[in-house]
């Protein structure tokens, strides 16, 4: 099946998709299917918002990678990659830090109270300086868990892309660590998939690396990075073909995801 007829079996009654060509300064639609403009639920994509508003915190000079969020050590740096050792959605420790990679909303909670405490805001007024109108995004990333809170059309996902992928929000050296390997050979758990290992995730970002299964197809390498979300939708980059696709839908992430999303981002990629 081409990419139109697989975008055609994503199911729910509204969805979109942008395939992007990163290799100019503003990433440029190459193929576009479905509703572009209207809001959905971001759910986890929200954590790269997140991960790019400290980012840009920290650059700014207000706070540093390595602050620690509680007496055990468990930094700032642990729990956007998953690896400070908290529960899933709760305050709860499971691992010392550095030693697991554990899925954690509460980690993100965590790094954005600790924003908020330096700057003297809300987190949502951050998203919005650092990095909602930086970019000209219109939408609500602001609002919500920083966790998996934001809503957007893709319209302002590629604009997220494009704080992900250029200097527009953070300089290159602070944004390889959203979208690097942050402790290295951790063990831990890909939500949908199972156990990995290694499972690596960077400062914000998901890392493919070996990864099997995966929710991106067999054309996207190691280096490919990004996030989905259970709200069904995601965001895909692969920078060594400067490529990205965002896809944003209405009906939550399940077995229909993990067997169309990879076929549908292969497809996509070859009409490059």
């Amino acid at each position: 099946m081409d990419a139109a007829s697989l975008f055609s079996s994503w199911p729910g009654t509204r969805r979109g998709l942008a395939g992007l060509d990163l290799s100019g300064s503003e990433p440029r639609i190459f193929v576009e299917f479905g509703d572009l403009s209207g809001e959905f639920e971001l759910a986890s994509i929200t954590k790269l918002v997140t991960a790019l508003t400290t980012l840009s915190c920290i650059e700014g000079g207000y706070l540093d990678l390595d602050d620690e969020l509680d007496d055990r050590g468990a930094t700032i740096r642990m729990a956007l990659s998953h690896a400070a050792g908290y529960s899933p959605d709760s305050e709860e420790v499971l691992a010392a830090p550095a030693t697991r990679r554990i899925y954690s909303n509460y980690g993100y909670l965590a790094v954005a109270r600790q924003v908020e405490a330096r700057l003297r805001m809300p987190f949502s007024e951050a998203v919005l300086d650092f990095v909602a109108q930086p970019l000209g995004i219109a939408s609500t990333m602001s609002e919500g868990h920083p966790g998996f809170g934001a809503k957007g059309s893709i319209h302002d996902v590629v604009r997220l892309v494009h704080g992900l992928t250029s200097d527009a929000v953070v300089g290159d050296a602070m944004r390889r660590y959203l979208n690097s390997v942050q402790f290295d050979g951790l063990v831990g758990v890909l939500p949908g998939f199972g156990r990995m290992d290694p499972c690596p995730w960077g400062a914000g970002a998901e890392i493919k690396g070996h990864k099997y299964p995966h929710w991106s197809g067999e054309s996207f390498g190691p280096s490919s990075f990004g996030h989905f979300g259970r709200a069904g939708g995601f965001v895909l980059v692969d920078p060594e073909r400067q490529l990205g696709i965002v896809a944003l839908g209405e009906v939550d992430f399940g077995a229909w995801a993990a067997a169309l999303w990879p076929l549908l981002t292969d497809e996509v990629a070859r009409l490059v």
